[in-house]
């Protein structure tokens, strides 16, 4: 296995499940004479997914997890990444006494924690969330009491394509963040914080009501925005993509494609992203800005680096990775950019 050629994607909205699902990036590289595997045929499949610690393997996923890892040492770069604004909501009980942000000064909030995990990403997530709604209303993460709720083992929907660690049975009848609202129920906390748009399933039972809703309206890039989005990056290995440019090139080729295709069939693609969101497909329209799939294509513009590096420094500040490191050197556009200028000189049938 160790000359073997690896990919894997995170729980993350990107047209590359499609790809997966129908086999497309294996029939790719085969017909360029590579083999390249699916990181859940490895029996290490979820910590190399988490890790980032082998040196031939495309990984597709969250950048907090991406950041940790470089800054544990792994050195990798960033070939590509995409930026898709979601909902995020800040609940309360139907009864509860609060109305907006303010009210929540000295409330007791909760914050999902998976100790399990070598980085708590669900945590650093929701922590940055909350330091970043509260800060914009003039209140201090210290103001308030966050409660660490921890969440089931398993969160989303079994998916092909994702890495092990996500890719066993749930329980159907534990709803996202379900722990979080039944501590909220039970009256243990006053509020909790839904993002990819999960707050619409417990607006939609009735039992509780949103005081603070980000929404998609536009794809603003500012880091306030980024309460509610987060840049999905592709990080390979640096000497993986210096000895091997053409597998790289082939590899951002095929997540073009697979943005072609999440364009043309807008609803098709809607129940790809159910299955990452727990978000039934009839309310996706609520999650995402208004034809975001034009949106998914790789980039790595400047606001790219930017945002990392934002999330970056607020990781390193918050004792969350162990160490800095230049954003500016992780990051390599020069991938896309050949590619694009591959593309854009050869007529490029989907």
């Amino acid at each position: 296995m160790e000359d073997d050629i690896w990919f894997s994607l995170g729980a993350v909205p990107t047209p590359l499940h499609v790809a997966v699902q129908r086999h497309w990036i294996e029939q790719c590289f085969n017909n360029h004479g590579v083999i390249i595997r699916n990181l859940k045929e490895h029996p290490l499949g979820d910590f190399i997914h988490l890790y980032q610690n082998n040196p031939r393997h495309f990984r597709v996923g969250g950048s907090f997890t991406s950041i940790w890892a470089q800054s544990k040492g792994m050195d990798t770069v960033v070939i590509s990444a995409s930026w898709i604004p979601t909902r995020t909501d800040i609940l309360v009980p139907i009864g509860s006494p609060l109305k907006r942000i303010e009210d929540l000064a000295g409330k007791r909030l909760t914050i999902p924690i998976r100790e399990y995990l070598p980085l708590d990403y669900p945590y650093a997530s929701a922590f940055y969330a909350w330091h970043t709604i509260l800060r914009s209303h003039g209140i201090s993460y210290t103001d308030v009491e966050l409660i660490p709720v921890s969440t089931q083992r398993i969160q989303h929907a079994q998916q092909e394509g994702l890495p092990a660690f996500m890719s066993h049975e749930k329980e159907r009848d534990v709803p996202p963040q379900g722990e979080e609202a039944a501590m909220l129920l039970a009256g243990k906390a006053d509020a909790m914080l839904t993002q990819l748009g999960r707050g619409i399933l417990y607006i939609n039972k009735r039992n509780m009501r949103s005081i603070y809703s980000l929404i998609p309206e536009k794809n603003s890039r500012e880091p306030f925005s980024m309460a509610n989005s987060f840049p999905i990056l592709t990080v390979v290995h640096k000497e993986f993509a210096e000895k091997h440019p053409d597998l790289i090139e082939l590899w951002l080729k095929m997540e073009i494609m697979a943005a072609h295709w999440a364009k043309d069939n807008p609803q098709s693609f809607d129940i790809v992203l159910a299955g990452m969101t727990d978000v039934p497909a009839t309310f996706q329209h609520q999650v995402y800005h208004p034809k975001f799939e034009a949106n998914m294509f790789p980039m790595l513009e400047n606001d790219i680096v930017t945002a990392l590096d934002h999330i970056k420094t607020f990781l390193y500040r918050h004792s969350i990775i162990p160490r800095d490191f230049s954003t500016e050197k992780w990051v390599m556009p020069q991938y896309l950019k050949k590619t694009l200028d591959h593309m854009s000189s050869k007529s490029f049938v989907r």
